[in-house]
């Protein structure tokens, strides 16, 4: 992660209840909708830890 990112994080976590770290996938940005991007299986994987981090089922 970097410097910067880890600092906003460290400075932002005790005014709230949880930070959640997406990681950067580049297919997210070439996409033109979310249904397009679930075709790929990193961002299907990194969708899946997203909600179980939120606390929501599939």
């Amino acid at each position: 992660m970097p410097r910067a990112s880890a600092y906003r994080i460290r400075s932002i976590s005790p005014r709230c209840l949880d930070v959640v770290r997406v990681p950067y996938l580049a297919r997210l940005r070439e996409i033109d909708t979310p249904a397009a991007g679930l075709a790929h299986r990193d961002v299907q994987k990194a969708a899946r830890n997203l909600r179980r981090q939120l606390g929501l089922t599939d």
